[in-house]
């Protein structure tokens, strides 16, 4: 029987293609399925003659071929030809990258190679390319977006801050998209940050461990224009809310809570604080009250009162139990 006589039945589309290339990508799996055991696809990928085959590749698995053709790189592939119409597939796992060509056209393998050359070192050669990177202040919050147009081996984008004279520091990780070479679209929300100038930049890291940095980016958080105590949250509670004011200036600060007839039950806060946004929470379960002693306190109304140079606000809250 002619060997190639199976070429002549098998029919695909490029999306089913696509679908087979990616779960061998993948080491078997797709979309979040298990279509073949990864041990499976680590014996088709290894070689099954130990030795070269002349005209393809160092190495012959099974249905693929590992070529030494692509300026110096072994990718996985594949290729045939049949009356008229060529095709090809490679792709590199270590790399996240993979083409499928198609010809209605019967070329020499040479050419067919030559083409599929080119097309490998452009798949590898995709770089993470930030096109925009911002940042906008918002009350105590600093949005950062940024976009991409094309990705390569991107495990995503560490997000890092610096303030006043301090080192940058980590705040946050969002993930890439691997390799793509669509635009991508990303955002980041820093918050409760006090009033002040900070510096932003973004830390590309591949899946590798290699990075590279952004440009950084400086913006300005604004200190609250006036004194402010607000109610508290939840209200009624039991047995914990939480308290929130802001300060325009720096200065010292009490909060303290009362009960009805004017007795301080807890001191929350009693110290100097820079000009800002702060929470509180309180809890009328256990704690440290004024006197030192731990309370519990029953159910009733109780008053919280801020005392901020000449600012003093006085709110009522209930515990229910």
């Amino acid at each position: 029987m002619y060997p190639a006589i199976p070429v002549a039945f098998l029919r695909s589309n490029k999306m089913e293609m696509q679908h087979f290339l990616i779960s061998y990508m993948n080491w078997g799996e797709y979309n979040g399925n298990r279509i073949l055991d990864s041990s499976t696809v680590a014996l088709i990928l290894s070689d099954h003659l130990g030795y070269p085959v002349p005209g393809y590749g160092d190495y012959q698995g099974l249905i693929w071929y590992q070529s030494g053709e692509m300026n110096g790189r072994f990718p996985w592939g594949h290729t045939g030809t049949w009356k008229g119409a060529n095709a090809g597939m490679f792709f590199k796992q270590e790399e996240d990258w993979g083409i499928i060509c198609f010809w209605n056209a019967g070329l020499v393998h040479s050419i067919v190679m030559d083409i599929l050359n080119i097309l490998c070192s452009y798949a590898a050669s995709i770089p993470v390319e930030l096109t925009s990177f911002t940042a906008t202040s918002s009350g105590e919050e600093v949005i950062l977006n940024w976009t991409t147009s094309t990705e390569t081996n991107n495990s995503g984008f560490s997000i890092e801050r610096k303030f006043a004279e301090c080192e940058y520091s980590e705040i946050g990780f969002v993930p890439g998209f691997g390799t793509t070479t669509e635009p991508k679209s990303y955002s980041y929300t820093d918050s409760k940050l006090r009033a002040g100038k900070y510096t932003y930049r973004l830390k590309q890291i591949d899946f590798d461990g290699s990075f590279e940095y952004s440009q950084e980016i400086e913006v300005e958080v604004s200190a609250p224009l006036t004194f402010s105590l607000e109610q508290n949250y939840p209200n009624p509670f039991n047995p914990c809310t939480v308290i929130s004011y802001q300060l325009p200036v720096s200065g010292n600060v009490a909060l303290k809570v009362y009960d009805i007839l004017g007795n301080g039950v807890a001191t929350l806060v009693d110290e100097y604080k820079p000009d800002g946004k702060y929470e509180v929470e309180f809890s009328a379960k256990s704690g440290s009250a004024s006197g030192g002693n731990a309370y519990s306190l029953p159910s009733g109304v109780y008053f919280y009162q801020l005392r901020a140079g000449d600012y003093v606000a006085v709110k009522k809250m209930i515990l229910l139990r």
